[in-house]
C-alpha cells in the first residue's frame, strides 16, 4: 500500500514540474497552448508575448498564424483588428513591418 502511495505521489509530483515549466513565462505558457490547440485566441496571446518580449520575428510569424487561423471564422473581422493593432504597436516600437506586402492586408488603412 505505501508504494502504491509513493508511486502515486511520484507521478503527481512529475506531472506538476511539468506544468510549472509551461507556466514559467507568458512565452512558454503560449507556446504550450498553440502546440495543443488551433485557436487563433492563442496564437494571438503568444505574439504579444513574443513582443513584449522583444522576440520580433516570433512575433510575427505568430500574427500571420493567427490571420490564418482565424480565416472563416464568425470573428474573424475581430482577431485582424487584433492583429493590426499588434503590427501597429511593432510600427511604433521602430519596426517597419506594413510596408511588407505579406503584412499590408492585416495592417489599418
Amino acid at each position: 500500500m505505501a508504494l502504491r502511495i509513493t508511486l502515486l505521489l511520484s507521478v503527481l509530483i512529475l506531472g506538476t514540474l511539468d506544468q510549472c515549466r509551461q507556466w514559467r513565462s507568458d512565452v512558454a505558457l503560449w507556446s504550450a497552448a498553440v502546440r495543443v490547440s488551433a485557436s487563433p485566441r492563442a496564437a494571438l496571446n503568444l505574439a504579444i508575448a513574443y513582443r513584449q518580449a522583444g522576440r520580433i520575428e516570433g512575433a510575427l510569424w505568430q500574427l500571420q498564424v493567427t490571420a490564418v487561423r482565424a480565416r472563416g471564422r464568425g470573428d474573424e473581422a475581430r482577431y485582424r483588428a487584433a492583429v493590426a493593432r499588434q503590427l501597429a504597436y511593432l510600427e511604433l516600437q521602430g519596426v517597419t513591418v506594413c510596408d511588407s506586402p505579406s503584412f499590408q492586408p492585416l495592417c489599418f488603412p
